[in-house]
């Protein structure tokens, strides 16, 4: 990763769009630039870098000044997005409550994971051996995803058709497009860690070229299509620190959902009838 700290004293590489001069503060809160009279921290950009890594791939002071511009094309996004009104419509005000929830709840449980004892060599084996999928039998697995834009009824229409295909391949394709159906494939290689444990199980239990729905609502249906897996499987020395952190990730869900059992009995809840 590279040191976004390199970038706080140069200056000359800070955006300043406003035309303000840099203030003396240091640290997390040190102003990097401004855009609109808006000012983007070092923490901000800081955690734009974490988040993507690629730009590691440049040369620091690079990777450094295109973090600060992508920080400013969000900003300057965002202003687009409430000029529009968009902050105002009702599914994108419950996307940000959710993503807020997730956030706090998140870091919540790793903070209580946190407080607990780290697992000892019996626990982690432990884990390793009940989760085969995530190591000594882990695979990546070569995914086509079918992506289908239509209603309730196109989609139902879409699904009988398919199930006379024994593969879904050029042929499913081509009835597909004569059928005027708006849908995209996309190939990819999909990790055990990337994916939910039920989207595990299904895929790892599925044959080459065995298809499935893997979502499905009011207006696409998605469907996936195993193409073909690589064996990629990771003996419990090598996958020791996945197994601690996988613990980790555990035990604070646990500890979380205790937390939340037992305030339950002292909160105040009342259901409304609809």
């Amino acid at each position: 990763m590279v040191k976004l700290r390199q970038l706080v004293g140069m200056v000359g590489l800070l955006v300043m769009v406003s035309g303000c001069q840099p203030k003396n503060e240091t640290g997390h809160s040190q102003v990097l630039a401004t855009v609109n009279g808006e000012e983007i921290t070092f923490a901000e950009v800081d955690q734009y870098l974490h988040r993507h890594p690629e730009l590691t791939d440049s040369p620091a002071t690079d990777a450094e000044r295109a973090a600060v511009d992508a920080v400013i094309d969000q900003h300057l996004g965002q202003d687009a997005a409430r000029e529009a009104g968009v902050d105002r419509l009702p599914s994108v005000m419950l996307d940000l409550m959710d993503a807020r929830k997730t956030t706090l709840l998140e870091d919540y449980g790793r903070q209580l994971a946190a407080a607990a004892p780290p697992p000892d060599l019996t626990a982690l084996q432990g884990w390793y051996q009940s989760h085969p999928l995530l190591y000594a039998d882990r695979r990546a697995y070569h995914v086509s995803r079918w992506i289908l834009q239509g209603d309730a009824y196109h989609q139902q229409l879409w699904l009988q058709g398919l199930s006379r295909y024994s593969v879904l391949d050029d042929a499913a394709a081509s009835w597909l497009a004569v059928q005027h159906a708006d849908f995209s494939r996309v190939s990819e290689i999909m990790e055990p860690e990337s994916l939910s444990a039920d989207r595990l199980a299904r895929l790892a239990a599925s044959r080459p070229w065995s298809a499935f729905v893997a979502s499905q609502d009011a207006r696409f249906l998605e469907i996936w299509v195993l193409e073909s897996t690589d064996a990629q499987p990771l003996d419990f020395a090598a996958a020791r620190v996945l197994v601690a952190q996988d613990m980790l990730r555990d035990a604070g869900m646990r500890a979380l959902q205790k937390r939340e059992a037992a305030l339950r009995k002292t909160a105040r809840i009342a259901y409304q009838q609809r």
